[in-house]
This record gives structure tokens, C-alpha cells and sequence, in this order.
């Protein structure tokens, strides 16, 4: 997720006292949100849709969110994928969902077409406010994913999390404060006697280490360990000139390096530090041989679409000949 001021977010809702005194009419009103010009974020408030599509989808699920805790009746908390939004966790495979709020019983649990309600137990030390909104903090959002999104999503937050808890420079090993919080965590799943999804929670958590640079690189630790291949995560080759390379995953026991790359590698431009594209391809297949040749190991590339599914990715394996365990 791109840095993005809260502020800045929130400054993006507009309501429609606003948008009338700007002299939108009523009827240009229901028409721009028809044609999807403006969107409907809540009750009374509205965003620009073009300003919202150059946000990032949890940025945008931001936004909606400040939108909704503006216009609640009671201050009740986010949870899910909206209080991971909140704390900056990246959110794989998203594009958008209803927010989510916690309330204490079934009274008033029936959702709407623009906030879900989830009737859950939620006490005071598992809250917190981020940007002046209430949500889960950290540590129970992450439990909340991980219980009840899918693996995928769940690796990412977790991987992040730990990352945001605990600092560390690439290719260094997952702290002893780090693995202690990580066990606190698995404690509290374990109290959690006949809660839906723990077991699959439990086996998310206890694979998470923070050591992925991205979401891509976690999805694709975990696709491989599910399907019992041992995985070792940045790993260091000696590169030329006293240089050092970091490989984002090798297969242990294989001879496989496997190297994690999103589109965006190529094709932002922040990303290609003012190289062209054709910079960056010509410079990662240098890198490539290097390794190949110095290791004897084979390096091979998976992205977004061979790591969006499991069927995908065991498509992915048969075709690159990567040898079951």
C-alpha cells in the first residue's frame, strides 16, 4: 500500500450540502451517481470515482470507511478487512466489500447494501483508534482474518503485521520478540474453544514470519509449503563485485530458486528507480545468469496470475517441471 495521508483520504468525501452549494443539482446528482461519477459512500456522502480510481483498493476501502464512521448513529468498531485497511495491511486479491463492524448482539445485526455487521464479542483491550476511527487493533484483526477470510489474504496480514511490529532488514531471521507474539497469538486461538475456522487460522499464523518484501512473496510461501515443499525465504547468493543478491525463495533440497515478481515491477515507474523497462528485464536477466551459473541452481519466475489460485499454481508446477517432494 502507497503512503496515504488519512487526512488527505477523508478530504475526498464530499456531502451534499457541498456538492449542491458547487451547483450540482438533485438531478445531476442521481444521474453522476447513476454513471458512476460520483459514488455513494454513505448516508448524505460521496466521493469523486475518478479520485477513487487512482487510489490503491485498500486506500479506496479507506475512505468508505471514514465515510461510514461519520454517519453511525453508535461508535461501534471495524473489524476484518476494514480495520486491516485501517492499520495500512495489505489486503490480497481485494477490491472491494461493504465495511465491516462489530456489534455485541443481535438486535441490530442485519446488514445493508452499504455496511456489514457482524454480531461477535469484541472487550476494550482488543480495540484502538487509528485516524481517529474505532477498530480492532492489530493483533485482532489479524485473528479475525485469519479465521474467517481465506488463507491467502490471512499469510498477507499476518506476514505484514509482524513486520510492522517488528522492524528487521532483509535476509535477517524472525526475532525472538517477534516469535513470542506470534505465539501469544496462537495462545489466544487456542482459548477460542468452538470459534469458527481456528484450526485453519492456527496453521496460517504458525507459517507466517515477515520475512516476504511483498504480499505476492507470502501468497507464494504459502502455496508452496501447503503443497509440502520445504521453503527457505531471502535467501543470499554472493553477487559480482562483493555485491549480494537476495533470492526471494528457494526450494530446499531441489536445486530451485524462485524469484516473486508483480507487474508493477516493469511497468511503475517509481518501481524502475528511472530505468526503462527494458532496463529492468535486461538487468534482472543478467542477475538471473549470474546466479544460475555461480549456484547450479535453477531460478524460475511466478507472479499474480500462477499465485491467485491453487489450481493456477499447480498448473504453474507441472508446466516448470518443479518435482514434487
Amino acid at each position: 500500500m502507497a503512503s496515504q495521508d488519512f487526512e488527505t483520504l477523508a478530504r475526498l468525501i464530499r456531502t451534499r450540502a457541498q456538492l449542491l452549494r458547487d451547483g450540482i443539482s438533485e438531478r445531476d446528482l442521481t444521474r453522476c451517481v447513476r454513471d458512476g461519477t460520483l459514488l455513494r459512500l454513505s448516508r448524505g456522502l460521496y466521493a469523486s470515482g475518478e479520485a477513487l480510481e487512482e487510489l490503491s483498493a485498500e486506500y479506496r476501502h479507506v475512505v468508505t470507511v471514514l465515510a461510514s464512521a461519520r454517519t453511525m448513529r453508535r461508535s461501534y468498531p471495524f473489524a476484518s478487512h476494514s480495520a486491516a485497511a485501517l492499520h495500512r495491511l495489505p489486503l490480497f486479491h481485494f477490491d472491494s466489500a461493504r465495511p465491516q463492524i462489530l456489534i455485541p448482539n443481535r438486535a441490530n445485526s442485519s446488514s445493508n447494501r452499504m455496511i456489514e455487521r457482524r454480531v461477535a464479542e469484541c472487550q476494550d483491550p482488543d480495540l484502538t483508534a487509528v485516524g481517529g476511527v474505532r477498530c480492532t487493533n492489530l493483533e485482532r484483526t489479524v485473528l479475525d482474518i485469519a479465521r474467517l477470510d481465506t488463507a491467502e489474504r490471512a499469510i498477507v496480514c499476518a506476514d505484514a503485521a509482524i513486520r510492522k511490529r517488528f522492524p528487521f532488514r532483509r535476509g535477517q531471521l524472525m526475532s525472538v520478540r517477534a516469535r513470542a507474539w506470534r505465539d501469544e497469538l496462537l495462545g489466544r486461538l487456542s482459548e477460542l474453544h468452538g470459534a469458527r475456522g481456528i484450526r485453519r487460522a492456527a496453521g496460517v499464523i504458525e507459517l507466517a514470519d515477515g520475512s516476504a518484501d511483498s504480499p505476492l512473496e507470502s501468497v507464494a510461501r504459502w502455496r508452496f509449503l501447503s503443497h509440502g515443499y520445504a521453503v527457505d525465504t531471502q535467501v543470499a547468493v554472493d553477487g559480482p563485485y562483493g555485491r549480494s543478491y537476495f533470492v526471494d525463495l528457494e526450494l530446499r533440497g531441489l536445486g530451485v530458486l524462485c524469484e516473486v515478481d508483480g507487474k508493477s515491477k516493469y511497468t511503475d515507474s517509481d518501481l524502475r528507480n528511472d530505468q526503462t523497462p527494458g532496463e529492468v528485464v535486461y538487468a534482472e536477466k543478467r542477475r538471473a545468469d549470474w546466479i544460475e551459473g555461480t549456484t547450479g541452481k535453477r531460478v524460475v519466475r511466478l507472479g499474480y496470475k500462477e499465485l491467485v489460485i491453487n489450481a493456477a499454481f499447480v498448473e504453474w508446477l507441472h508446466a516448470f517441471h518443479v518435482l514434487r517432494p
